[in-house]
């Protein structure tokens, strides 16, 4: 039952990437759809283990994606609140990727407070050079905070690579995390919404979510 539901929201969202889609309205039910198969998925891993805290993080995770997805997919139907949509997204990605960050926190308190170091330092110098190339419409603190968080979780992710497949998938899905935001950036910002850069976007998203609802299934 599992195979064929993960199966489906492959094809499901196969579909919706590189399939024309008639108006907006269409496009945000298909994402909607799309998002609430990942949280069906890691409910039912949840289900099987639910003292795992790995897998409570990571559905709780999981949904806040799914908000975050339909906030991102509303400013297509109603464009007059873009902004406010944006900014709803953007937080529910923020808090759902400090969940994956419960998921995978393990390191001692020196180490933590170097990498969160590490992760504002790079995140700062990301979001720097990213401004001499798009206009991020005030919202510029907003932006480099969820950068330092998601470099964060990146960090946080890399203690788990030599962790056997399950560090090898995390480390996938977290690197396409990041990319997939970077390529965000320059479609809300640099007027870079064209076809193919929005498909290379959803292409890293969700194979991102679906690495991710991959380490539930390695996870112990």
């Amino acid at each position: 039952m599992f195979l064929f539901l993960y199966v489906s929201v492959i094809m499901f969202i196969l579909y919706y990437i590189y399939m024309p889609h008639m108006n907006s309205f269409t496009i945000l039910g298909w994402k909607s759809v799309s998002s609430l198969g990942f949280v069906i998925l890691g409910a039912y891993l949840f289900s099987l283990a639910p003292a795992v805290s790995y897998r409570q993080y990571l559905l709780l995770g999981l949904l806040l994606g799914a908000i975050g997805d339909v906030f991102l997919a509303l400013p297509y139907c109603y464009p007059k609140y873009e902004k406010q949509y944006f900014l709803g997204g953007l937080t529910a990605f923020l808090f759902g990727h400090l969940a994956y960050i419960a998921a995978l926190y393990h390191t001692a308190l020196p180490i933590t407070i170097l990498l969160a170091v590490i992760a504002i330092t790079v995140g700062c110098i990301m979001i720097g050079w990213l401004q001499q190339r798009v206009d991020f419409q005030g919202m510029t603190g907003a932006v480099m905070l969820y950068a330092s968080i998601i470099m964060f979780m990146e960090l946080q992710a890399l203690t788990w690579l030599f962790s056997g497949s399950f560090g090898l998938v995390l480390n996938l899905g977290s690197l396409c995390f990041v990319l997939s935001d970077l390529i965000l950036v320059f479609i809300i910002f640099g007027n870079a919404d064209r076809p193919a850069v929005v498909k290379a976007n959803l292409s890293f998203y969700y194979f991102a979510q679906m690495a991710i609802l991959t380490t539930m299934m390695l996870s112990k």
